[in-house]
């Protein structure tokens, strides 16, 4: 059956807020984007902020309701807020009168909700740099939007679609110091953590995001504080609610912690660092745990920064041993060919390694490598380096590799007729099954 997605009756009303100073001359473009979008009915809203000239509407004629206000300039978050207030809408979107929206952009995220207004709908993007022309396309790929959010924004504004009602409950953008020099669409999603919502993505390019050398979103410097600002404000409204963080949610929390200090400027590093106070008590008092299988590159990770010795004391104390790093991240969970192309790049775990060393040289171990992939080899020339030879490669595929660098590839059932004392497994995808079997089948050997 044939439906009219430009005319159908029964579908809800959408307000997109256009906010612009200083903008008219894009005005235009936004508007036409708008227009030639395959959804009806639509309201927009186009908040003048005081411009130094008036901002006109364009002479053409638009088949869905237009309205200009105009205001003091009071900026870029007061603007919105105001379409915020003056929306007839069900759902809402914010549009910058310098970014547009592709033909199919509402008509693919609307179905999304089925009336859910707890849903935050995500639809993907392509950023152009408006110096040199190159775009890249972009589906935000996230799992938990918790997790996602510690780490970074997920995507401009104007990819999201937010149920009308939902924005007015948290009390829309942020006025205040805290976003003066940008983030405000940041904090908003941050503030929106504590709603207990479920985002969505929409797996197709809906938006144009164009970054220009002068945008607010360039000044790198205003960018650094209010993205402190914003991401502790966040997380401090998050733990003073009832929220209880998952062990993956309190490494990300960590991860996102990190990676701030990594980028963030000596004189704004305050509030982050008595956050870090913050969370290394709660570590203390087992109220955010890490995910386990993390615990060695966490710990790597805080040892290379001197202000998260407080962090990295709680860690000690809650696994003062350490843990290999045996997660792995499944092919579903980011399918990238960029992932698969730059495995062979990643390096390995430094404690790992050296335990690994320590045990075949201190022991005199006669060892083996479980694994003749792309690890297996890589894995072996390090130990080769330092002069170590393995007895054999154990691996399933035995029959079709014969041999590595002279080292024979061995079946299991083969290798345990050997008196192997250690056993170094070099999969990471397959850490913990083939963790199982060996300790099965070979209770008396020992298996990093």
């Amino acid at each position: 059956m044939f439906i009219d997605k430009k005319n159908n009756p029964r579908r809800p009303l959408v307000t997109i807020v256009i906010p612009c100073y200083n903008q008219g001359h894009f005005l235009t473009r936004a508007l036409k984007s708008i227009n030639e979008q395959d959804y009806r009915p639509i309201q927009v809203l186009v908040i003048d902020d005081g411009s130094t000239e008036d901002v006109c509407l364009p002479e053409m004629n638009f088949d869905f309701e237009l309205l200009l206000i105009r205001q003091k300039n009071n900026g870029l978050s007061s603007a919105r807020n105001l379409g915020l207030e003056k929306a007839k809408g069900d759902w809402i979107k914010f549009l910058d009168a310098d970014d547009v929206l592709l033909p199919n952009c509402l008509s693919d995220q609307v179905p999304g909700f089925c009336n859910n207004f707890n849903i935050v709908s995500v639809i993907g993007f392509i950023e152009e740099n408006t110096e040199n022309g190159h775009t890249i396309s972009i589906i935000p790929a996230f799992g938990d939007a918790v997790e996602a959010l510690f780490i970074a924004n997920i995507a401009p504004i104007h990819c999201y679609l937010f149920p009308t009602e939902l924005i007015r409950k948290t009390g829309g953008f942020d006025c205040t110091e805290r976003t003066r020099g940008g983030c405000e669409d940041y904090d908003l999603m941050m503030n929106l953590l504590c709603e207990n919502i479920t985002f969505i993505t929409v797996h197709a390019i809906g938006v144009v995001y164009y970054r220009y050398r002068d945008s607010m979103s360039c000044n790198i410097t205003n960018m650094r504080r209010t993205h402190v600002s914003v991401w502790v404000n966040g997380v401090i409204n998050l733990l003073a609610s009832d929220f209880i963080f998952t062990p993956s949610q309190s490494s990300s929390l960590i991860a996102g912690w990190l990676k701030l200090l990594k980028i963030t400027p000596n004189e704004f590093k305050t509030p982050l660092l008595e956050l870090g106070d913050v969370i290394s008590k709660l570590i203390f008092e087992k109220k955010i745990i890490p995910e386990v299988t993390e615990i060695s590159l966490l710990k790597t990770k805080l040892s290379n920064f001197p202000e998260a010795d407080g962090l990295l004391k709680a860690i000690n104390l809650l696994y003062p041993l350490g843990y290999p790093s045996t997660f792995h991240i499944r092919d579903q969970a980011i399918l990238d060919r960029r992932i698969f192309l730059s495995d062979s790049a990643k390096p390995f775990d430094e404690q790992w390694l050296c335990q690994v060393f320590s045990m075949i040289k201190n022991n005199s171990m006669s060892f083996a490598i479980y694994g003749g992939g792309e690890i297996g080899k890589r894995l072996f020339k390090l130990i080769d380096a330092v002069g170590l030879t393995p007895v054999c490669f154990i691996d399933k595929s035995f029959e079709s590799m014969n041999c590595i660098s002279d080292i024979p590839v061995l079946s299991l059932q083969t290798a345990k007729e050997m008196n192997i004392r250690l056993i170094v497994i070099a999969s990471a995808r397959y850490y913990q099954e083939i963790s199982e079997l060996l300790m099965k089948e070979l209770s008396n050997t020992l298996i990093i």
